[in-house]
């Protein structure tokens, strides 16, 4: 999901913003089960679109993190004027 124009009017989108875990607490599926947990609650929810912003000190890391999860990196121009160039979504049913 690269592109907002493909959206109907009514979507509906959740973002997750600022998810960190605890350096003790990392290996351990943490993360996982918070992203699993937000990417239900979207779904129950019936929104559209799912968006992330992984903390840009460890882009290459996280990127490769929420792909994991279905989440591509959007285009700068369409992250709602901002410029935010890691900006990842995803469909909620994907």
């Amino acid at each position: 999901m690269a592109d907002y124009a493909d959206l109907p009017e009514d979507a509906v989108c959740s973002h997750l913003v600022g998810m960190f875990v605890h350096p003790n607490r990392r290996g351990q599926e943490t993360g996982s089960a918070l992203v699993s947990a937000f990417l239900n609650e979207v779904a129950a929810a019936g929104n559209t679109l799912c968006v992330v912003s992984p903390d840009e000190r460890d882009l290459e890391h996280l990127t490769g993190y929420y792909q994991r999860f279905g989440f591509a990196l959007t285009e700068p121009a369409l992250t709602h004027g901002t410029l935010d160039p890691w900006l990842m979504a995803r469909e909620a049913a994907a």
